[in-house]
């Protein structure tokens, strides 16, 4: 069993490839699903499954071919025996860690070549719009397909019974160093000696509140000479508003006696006329 896993933006597209809507020889029958209906149109499937979506996710879904070698061809010609490896494939993701219980998917059948083939559409989300764990989602999947052919004796890619034999020699080369490694021995305790230290972060503390007082006396002096500055300029503003005000009272007294003068002057003039 293979399993090859491909992210894909555009939901539409993919579900409508799976269900084979375009070329309906391919077969495109729904034979498990989550969340949506197997019998259902194409449409409505769709529908169902976009209502799921979460539009904050560009990548909306993953398409997962699943197919057989074949050398499995003979084995697999009971539709029964091909549905249960499908059902063990969705139950080993699980066991890998992909929540297919919780995600919408649905799973159609290929059958117009000579290794029937599925398309299975999930979502990259689950039903309440939180996106799953997408960590090395294809080979967890293509592990639990390797899982599954192990299982049932089915063909697999080569390649994994490398990796795993590279793995164990790993693993095992690892154990055998710990084994191997001697038990680190406790460094003895050495006694507390006291030093000049001790003095020294004394005499950095005063020198420190010294330049903190010095600091505090330069802030002081010129906080002082501002407010002096503030009250002689107060000081000069006040003179010069009385200044102001007594040269205003001066020329309202001179206006005065003019106009006294000049109003002595017309009454003697028209007493002399008379």
């Amino acid at each position: 069993m293979f399993a090859n896993v491909v992210a894909t933006r555009s939901l539409r597209s993919s579900l409508y490839y799976a269900r084979a809507l375009r070329e309906p020889d391919k077969g495109g029958k729904v034979i498990m699903a989550n969340g949506v209906g197997l019998h259902m149109s194409p449409t409505a499937q769709l529908a169902m499954m976009e209502s799921y979506c979460n539009p904050k996710f560009k990548v909306k879904a993953f398409s997962v071919v699943i197919s057989h070698s074949d050398e499995d061809n003979e084995r697999l010609k009971d539709p029964k025996f091909r549905e249960l490896m499908i059902h063990e494939f969705v139950n080993s993701c699980k066991v890998r860690g992909v929540p297919l219980d919780d995600i919408p998917y649905l799973i159609p059948e290929h059958s117009n070549t000579d290794n029937d083939h599925y398309h299975m559409v999930m979502l990259v989300n689950k039903f309440d719009g939180t996106r799953i764990n997408t960590q090395f989602l294809g080979k967890r999947m293509a592990k639990a397909a390797v899982d599954v052919s192990r299982k049932y004796g089915l063909h697999y890619p080569p390649g994994w019974d490398e990796r795993d034999r590279r793995r164990e020699q790993y693993e095992k080369a690892e154990a055998e160093k710990a084994q191997s490694k001697p038990l680190d021995k406790p460094k003895p305790t050495l006694p507390v000696v006291p030093t000049g230290d001790v003095g020294l972060e004394e005499e950095k503390e005063k020198k420190l509140q010294d330049r903190i007082r010095r600091r505090n006396a330069i802030q002081a002096a010129q906080k002082r000479k501002e407010d002096e500055r503030r009250r002689e300029e107060a000081e000069r503003n006040a003179e010069e508003r009385v200044k102001v005000q007594e040269q205003e009272t001066e020329g309202r007294e001179e206006d005065s006696e003019v106009d006294s003068e000049l109003e002595t002057e017309r009454e003697s003039r028209t007493g002399h006329r008379r």
